[in-house]
Formats: structure tokens, C-alpha cells, sequence
């Protein structure tokens, strides 16, 4: 039997090899330019090209279908020996209470609320506390935005060591 298993599966490993083997050839036999017997070298190509095809389909779908066939066989021989359904639980301790317990007279925890209408400014140390609330400035409209970038100085967008005067 272990004589069979090891032929078994050297076949599934040259029938795919040899299918190879004869596409490439056929297909080489094809490429050779000869004016001699070029009926007979078509056929004896083409069927080598077929031949070949064959041998590899057949030898990959015998080789997946091994493979699957082995990983079912593990699956369902595994299940039908242990029919019995193993749970496995921890004994809790009293400490962290189970859902129901924590459930029983204990009030939602209340989420502690910042007291301002936001969180406190970013300081670069967490020592600085800033006390500045910005958010009962109103945004400026957008009339008073165009003004203001009117008046803001245009010679800022030119560079400042050039000779030449601006457009």
C-alpha cells in the first residue's frame, strides 16, 4: 500500500510535467522551418500540442482534487468520531461581576461633562491652563472679510530684493 501511495503521487507530479513537456515540444516542432514532410509534421505537432494539453488538465485536476478530497476527509472523519460537543468555561471569580449582576441595582455611571461650552485651548505644556473663550466672538460678515483683505498690505506678495517695478 505505501508502494501504491508514493507511485500515486509521483504520476500526479509527471502527468502535469510530461503535458508540459509535450505543448513545448509540439510547439518547437511547429517552429522548425522544412520544406520536407510539412503535412506529416503538422499533424504529428498538433497532436503533440493536444496530447500535452491533456496530460496537464488532467494531471492538475487530479492533483486539486486530491488535495480537496484529503482535507475533506480530515473534516468529516474528525466529526464523526467526536460527536460529542466539548464547551469549556472559566469559574469566575466574584471580581469582574457577570452581566446579570452588574445589571442589578447599579446606576449608570454619569459621564462627567466638561463645564464650558468647549474643551479648554491646546498649551504646548500641560501646566498652562488658558482661560480664553472665543466662542462668544460672532464670525466677521463676508463684506467685513473683503475689506479687510483690501486693506491688507499688497506688497507682501512681492519679493522684497527685486529690482524690477510691479505689473
Amino acid at each position: 500500500m505505501n508502494i501504491r501511495k508514493h507511485l500515486m503521487a509521483t504520476a500526479r507530479l509527471v502527468l502535469p510535467t510530461t503535458g508540459l513537456s509535450l505543448i513545448c515540444g509540439g510547439a518547437y516542432i511547429n517552429s522548425i522551418q522544412s520544406d520536407q514532410m510539412q503535412m506529416l509534421k503538422e499533424v504529428f505537432t498538433y497532436l503533440l500540442i493536444i496530447l500535452g494539453f491533456i496530460l496537464l488538465v488532467v494531471g492538475v485536476l487530479w492533483s486539486v482534487g486530491h488535495g480537496v478530497k484529503g482535507v475533506l476527509v480530515k473534516w468529516s472523519g474528525g466529526r464523526i468520531r467526536h460527536n460529542d460537543v466539548h464547551v469549556f468555561t472559566v469559574d469566575r471569580a466574584s471580581f469582574p461581576p457577570s452581566y446579570e449582576e452588574s445589571q442589578v441595582g447599579n446606576p449608570i455611571p454619569v459621564i462627567m461633562q466638561w463645564p464650558g461650552s468647549a474643551p479648554p485651548v491646546y498649551s504646548e505644556s500641560s501646566f498652562e491652563i488658558c482661560t480664553e473663550d472665543f466662542s462668544h466672538e460672532e464670525p466677521p460678515t463676508y463684506q467685513q472679510a473683503i475689506l479687510q483683505n483690501q486693506a491688507a498690505p499688497q506688497t507682501a506678495s512681492l519679493p522684497t530684493n527685486s529690482s524690477t517695478e510691479p505689473f
